[in-house]
């Protein structure tokens, strides 16, 4: 395990877990010896409001604006804004457990493998099928796809696509293996879950094939117990990304209509960049279309935060499919210095008011940001 720098500790002092104190800290040193983008003037600016350079800068950040953002030092500080909710939200294992009611918006869960190396089979999994590795490759021929990812992670870390390839050979995000190949590949996987392999709408799958180019539905409940939907952004996939579609990967984000659905091509972050984006630059489909069953999308999302209410900040991911759709995911802690503030910057947004009950019921903590957000309501 990483030894915390003094800088880490000092951080970890100032009210930052134990995993932030270590990333931040590294980041820091980082920031101030290595980033030869900004100068050192920049950079201290930047710091001594929450924010790293690069930040600043895509998103136009100065002295005029700052107070409409929510500094990603303090969106750290905060913590999990869903309290002890979010050990369950951020699990993938659990995620069918707790919203079985919604089977049907979920993809089908086949497999855990534990940390000690252990095979579970999980409802979904068909009868028949052997709870063994080999079980793993018998349904992967009887369907043709698999997916595995991580119980616990984010960004798209860790994901596979598994597919059968013709000749007895498999696919892993491309790469060939043959049975011994993929069976040892397998076997050194811990803390795995394999499910269904979701197609996306074709309508969206043909904009770039590889990746699911998902949904990012951000939602938040206001100060009156009403869940909201502040954000719907599309993620889509480019050669950089591989079978993923982060933004952060190498991908870009579109902003969603939300009265309509439409896909604002007008709108497209690319490389920290709001652009005008009629096509894809690599597969040169249109980006001009509405987002497939989006009402239902929508209606459904908000009918599964009033079913567990005490979620007041989450992200959805979501894979649109010609029947409907699928929720791939929940994110209790969803990143804020993307695309969701360079669209929303989220002090100036509807969810301004949950992270201004954060910060004063932490005052202590947050008296620098309070007082300078006060400033900022005086003038």
């Amino acid at each position: 395990m990483e030894k915390p720098s003094k800088l880490a500790i000092f951080m970890k002092r100032r009210g930052y877990n134990a995993f932030f104190s270590l990333k931040f800290g590294n980041r820091i040193k980082e920031e101030l010896f290595h980033n030869k983008k900004a100068t050192l003037s920049e950079k201290l600016w930047a710091l001594r409001h929450g924010f790293w350079s690069g930040k600043v800068k895509s998103l136009g950040i100065n002295r005029d604006n700052v107070n409409d953002y929510v500094s990603v030092f303090d969106y750290a500080r905060i913590g999990n804004l869903n309290g002890s909710n979010a050990a369950w939200i951020d699990d993938k294992l659990f995620l069918r457990n707790i919203l079985g009611a919604y089977g049907e918006y979920l993809p089908e869960y086949y497999f855990y493998r534990d940390k000690q190396g252990k095979l579970y089979r999980l409802a979904d999994c068909p009868e028949g099928i052997e709870c063994g590795t080999g079980g793993i490759i018998e349904l992967l021929d009887k369907k043709g796809y698999l997916a595995l990812k991580p119980r616990l992670g984010s960004l798209g870390e860790g994901f596979m696509r598994l597919e059968r390839a013709s000749d007895g050979k498999y696919l892993i995000n491309g790469q060939e293996y043959d049975r011994a190949a993929l069976t040892e590949k397998l076997e050194g996987l811990l803390e795995v879950i394999v499910t269904e392999y979701v197609f996306s709408h074709p309508t969206i799958r043909r904009i770039y094939e590889k990746a699911p180019n998902s949904l990012r539905l951000s939602v938040f409940r206001d100060l009156d117990g009403t869940h909201k939907l502040l954000s719907a952004r599309i993620r889509i996939g480019m050669e950089a990304t591989g079978y993923i579609d982060n933004v952060s990967k190498g991908g870009f984000g579109a902003l969603i209509e939300p009265e309509t659905g439409r896909l604002m091509w007008e709108k497209v972050l690319v490389n920290g960049k709001t652009v005008k984006l009629p096509i894809h630059p690599q597969s040169y489909a249109p980006l001009n279309i509405t987002i497939p069953n989006w009402e239902l999308i929508l209606k459904k999302t908000l009918e599964i935060c009033n079913t567990v209410p005490d979620l007041v900040w989450i992200g959805f991911d979501i894979i649109p499919t010609e029947d409907g759709f699928k929720l791939i995911e929940l994110n209790s802690h969803q990143s804020i210095d993307g695309s969701l503030q360079h669209f929303h910057p989220l002090m100036k947004s509807e969810a301004a008011g949950l992270f201004m009950d954060a910060f004063e019921r932490r005052k202590k903590l947050f008296k620098r940001t309070l007082r300078r957000l006060e400033r900022h309501d005086r003038k």
